[in-house]
């Protein structure tokens, strides 16, 4: 019996340890090279003492996103890697002072460079699919801005709106004294990829927080920070050039 028993075990115990040491094995041909595009959705929230980070008179905007991956893997569950981002945040304003006719809608360009750590696992039961997430810091500039909308004149009020109303398309001229353009936070995701011979794809959600206001303190009272926060959905595609020459 106890023969028939270490029989059955010994098969296990050397897969497991084959396993464990494969995981801290380091990978062959490390550099992989990609691009992926989706759809990016921003909300831009008003902070302070009051109102602590709620969204307050603005409504959310839609954009997309495209970025570059470069990443190095190290172990196969472990990898690091940059990642320049065109992203854009968008927002809009509407009031409901003159029946809601007064808006603003804002798109924002941003060249973002996100550092990451990603980890991932196998999924079990499905050869090549894994599940992954990121998790890291971006740092960036905002850099360019296009405001479309419609403006009340500053001579007409509430008790007497008799008036024309100014629509306005054109792009934003930014102000030194009173934006600030550097663009910066955390940055998390989840995803899934599917791996083939040399090349991998995926699909993500990922969700960035921005710390930095979009507004310097230019003026004497004391205006609340605006920041972005922004998630976005995005499918991509990751080749290794070294399993291709290797594969030849």
């Amino acid at each position: 019996m106890l023969c028939a028993c270490i029989l059955l075990w010994a098969p296990a115990y050397a897969d497991a340890q084959s396993e464990a040491s494969s995981s801290l094995k380091l990978v062959e041909h490390p550099w992989y090279f990609g691009i992926y595009g989706g759809y990016a959705h921003n909300t831009l929230y008003q902070g302070g003492a009051e109102d602590s980070r709620p969204g307050k008179a603005w409504e959310s905007g839609h954009g997309w996103t495209i970025g570059i991956p470069v990443r190095f893997q190290i172990f196969n569950w472990l990898a690091v890697q940059v990642e320049p981002t065109f992203i854009t945040k968008n927002y809009r304003y509407s009031s409901p002072i003159f029946g809601g006719d007064y808006f603003n809608q804002t798109t924002n360009s941003f060249f973002d460079i996100p550092v990451l750590v990603n980890l991932s696992i196998p999924l079990a039961g499905i050869s090549g699919l894994r599940l992954f997430v990121n998790g890291g810091v971006f740092l960036g500039v905002w850099a360019a801005s296009h405001e479309y909308g419609r403006s009340i004149p500053i001579a007409q009020t509430p008790s007497d709106p008799i008036g024309l109303y100014y629509e306005y398309d054109e792009d934003y001229t930014f102000d030194e004294r009173r934006d600030s353009r550097f663009d910066g936070g955390f940055v998390a995701g989840a995803g899934v990829q599917y791996e083939f011979r040399w090349f991998n794809v995926f699909a993500e959600w990922r969700y960035n927080y921005s710390l930095s206001d979009l507004q310097k303190p230019y003026q004497k009272q004391d205006f609340s920070p605006l920041m972005n926060d922004t998630w976005t959905v995005q499918l991509g595609i990751m080749i290794n050039p070294g399993k291709i020459k290797g594969k030849r």
